[in-house]
C-alpha cells in the first residue's frame, strides 16, 4: 500500500509539470504546496502514508497491539469520523480480532514491544 501511495503521489506531482505554460510550472517545495492546496484529498493520502511508516517503525518499540490501536484510531479520525467513540470501538474490535485470530487460534505471537 505504501509503495502504491507513493507512486500515485509522484505521478500526481509530475502531472502539472507536463501541462501548462512555463510560468505556471513550479519546482520543489512550491510545487508540493500548490499541489496540496489545490488537492486537499491528497493531503490525507500523504498523512496516511506517514502514519503507516510510523506504524511500522513503532511496532517494535510499543508492540503490535498498541501501535495498531493508535493507527486505527488516527486513521478513522483522518477519514472524518464524527466522534472518538466509534474509532476507539473499531480499534478495540480490530485488536481483539487480531488477538483471537493470531494469538489464540493460529498461535502466532506478535511483537510485544517495551510496554508489554
Amino acid at each position: 500500500m505504501l509503495a502504491l501511495a507513493a507512486w500515485q503521489l509522484i505521478r500526481a506531482l509530475m502531472a502539472p509539470k507536463m501541462q501548462g505554460s512555463a510560468a505556471e510550472k513550479a519546482h520543489g517545495i512550491d510545487a508540493v504546496k500548490k499541489f496540496l492546496r489545490d488537492n486537499a484529498g491528497e493531503a490525507k493520502v500523504i498523512a496516511l502514508t506517514v502514519m503507516l511508516v510510523l506504524y511500522i517503525l513503532m511496532m517494535q518499540w510499543i508492540g503490535f497491539f498498541v501501535s495498531t490501536l493508535l493507527l486505527v484510531i488516527l486513521a478513522s479520525r483522518l477519514m472524518e469520523a464524527k466522534d472518538w467513540g466509534r474509532p476507539i470501538a473499531l480499534a478495540a474490535g480490530v485488536g481483539l480480532f487480531c488477538y483471537l485470530l493470531f494469538e489464540v487460534w493460529i498461535k502466532l505471537s506478535f511483537p510485544r514491544g517495551v510496554l508489554f
